[in-house]
């Protein structure tokens, strides 16, 4: 399908992480809500796996501070197909008829020992913590 092509999920691998999850969230204010590195703010959201908290800091920039996140309700994620490869703001809404049509709360793109999601809402996750970087 070429629509699965386009946004790097041709083979249409799933993952559920369950709740409970903790995930790590930076942004350049160093608030709930605040934008991230491309200045894009909205219901979507870029999370780092709980063991990368130095990714998170290319996020933060001047705040020094992070987010620790934790899944309320299970996730039912889309993985890409190739490792690395991310979802960008500016192709969430290509997700939006996939999200819909297969029930995905977002994307995971998976790294060498660690991985991101990307949510399309905040709607099953919560801060549970507000760190400072050491």
């Amino acid at each position: 399908m070429e629509e699965l092509a386009s946004v790097g999920w041709e083979k249409k691998k799933m993952e559920e992480l369950p709740a409970g999850t903790k995930f790590i969230h930076a942004n350049m204010q160093g608030v709930w809500g605040g934008s991230g590195q491309t200045g894009h703010t909205g219901q979507a959201i870029w999370m780092t796996s709980e063991n990368d908290v130095n990714a998170a800091g290319g996020y933060a920039g001047n705040s020094g501070k992070y987010f620790v996140i934790e899944a309320q309700e299970p996730l039912k994620l889309a993985v890409m197909d190739e490792e690395g490869a991310q979802v960008f703001p500016d192709e969430v809404d290509a997700w939006a008829p996939l999200a819909q049509r297969y029930g995905l709360d977002g994307v995971k793109t998976e790294y060498d020992g660690s991985y991101e999601v990307m949510l399309f809402d905040r709607s099953k996750i919560a801060p549970v913590d507000e760190r400072g970087f050491d």
